[in-house]
C-alpha cells in the first residue's frame, strides 16, 4: 500500500512494504534543497529487505539517488535533509521489497524550483 496525505501516486507493484511518503509535498513546489521524509511499513510477518532500496530520478536515462538517501535511512524509513535536485519537474521511483518477495514500487511527480 502507498499512501501519501495530499494526493494518490501511481504504483507499480504493491505487494511489498507499505510506503508512507510524508515529503516532499506533491500538492505544490518544492525548493532544492529539499527534505525527503518517507515511513515504512513492513507486512505483517514479514521484514524489509533493505537492499532493495532503490531510488530514481526517472528521466530519458534513468538516475539512480539511492546513494544521497541511504545514509538517512532506517528501519523506519528515509529521512533527508538538504537533499539536492535541480530546478523542473521531476518524476521520482521508489522501490522496496520485503523477505517473502513482496515488491512496492511507486512513481511520483515533484516540481523543483
Amino acid at each position: 500500500m502507498i499512501r501519501h496525505k495530499n494526493k494518490p501516486i501511481e504504483y507499480l507493484s504493491n505487494t511489498g512494504p507499505t510506503l508512507d511518503i510524508i515529503s516532499p509535498e506533491l500538492s505544490g513546489v518544492c525548493k532544492s534543497p529539499m527534505k525527503i521524509d518517507i515511513k515504512f511499513t513492513p507486512k505483517e510477518g514479514s521484514f524489509i529487505n533493505f537492499s532493495s532500496l532503490k531510488v530514481e530520478l526517472l528521466k530519458i536515462i534513468p538516475i539512480d539517488i539511492t546513494h544521497m538517501v541511504k545514509p538517512y535511512t532506517t528501519e523506519k524509513g528515509i529521512l533527508a535533509e538538504n537533499i539536492s535536485l535541480p530546478k523542473g519537474m521531476h518524476k521520482l521511483k521508489l522501490t522496496l521489497c520485503d523477505n517473502l518477495g513482496g515488491k512496492t514500487q511507486v512513481v511520483y511527480n515533484v516540481t523543483v524550483v
